[in-house]
């Protein structure tokens, strides 16, 4: 996240640098992997929901103390039956780590994204003339020569099956 800075000792809030990660995260896969991206925008949507339930968790346990007795319906209708704080409380808890694992299992995701980077550059470098500088690489640049390797072996791949069903009409 500090990376995301301009300047290393800049004070930047952790929201600002989650929401601008994310933002980065869904334009690189968006346009590079489309199966890595429809996995992060579950997550991330597996997230909202689990949050809004802990927000409704929250209020209910106001209104509840508040005497106002519909907080029970309200819990009800997310799937929660508890009548006691103790167990509201237990739900919210149990939300919580359900968040943290669906985090934990993205931050192994982008571990092994960034193994599958390299195995990429490598890939890249071979349909270029020279070696990609990643000091000076733009994420938009990497996105648009990603998107122009695929697009030409995309092309060599059709040249190639039109020649292939030639072939086959002449015998």
């Amino acid at each position: 996240m500090n990376l995301l800075k301009r300047k290393r000792s800049q004070k930047v809030s952790y929201q600002l640098l989650s929401d601008t990660w994310i933002d980065l995260q869904e334009y690189y896969f968006e346009d590079t992997n489309a199966n890595s991206f429809d996995s992060f925008r579950r997550n991330i949507k597996k997230i909202a929901i689990i949050k809004n339930e802990i927000n409704i968790c929250n209020a209910c346990e106001m209104l509840i103390r508040c005497g106002q007795s519909d907080g029970f319906d309200i819990l009800e209708s997310i799937g929660i039956k508890a009548k006691e704080f103790d167990l509201i409380k237990s739900e919210i808890f149990r939300r919580e780590t359900k968040i943290k694992l669906i985090e934990s299992k993205m931050n192994k995701a982008n571990t092994e994204e960034s193994v599958k980077f390299y195995e990429m550059l490598a890939r890249v470098e071979m349909n270029l003339p020279h070696e990609v500088n990643l000091d000076t690489m733009t994420l938009e640049r990497w996105v648009n020569k990603l998107k122009a390797i695929r697009e030409k072996q995309e092309a060599a791949n059709r040249v190639y099956n039109e020649r292939k069903g030639l072939n086959k009409k002449r015998r």
